[in-house]
């Protein structure tokens, strides 16, 4: 989150939206075994 609040506009990288991050974190953190990815 800092750094998407405190990177310049003018920087050459591509500023990505950390809920998009936060969304697919919550998805891995509740699945309970690899097998879960296959189901």
């Amino acid at each position: 989150v800092y750094d998407f609040i405190n990177t310049p506009k003018t920087a050459l990288i591509k500023i990505k939206d950390p809920k998009e991050y936060y969304q697919k974190l919550q998805i891995h953190n509740k699945l309970n075994s690899f097998r879960d990815y296959i189901n």
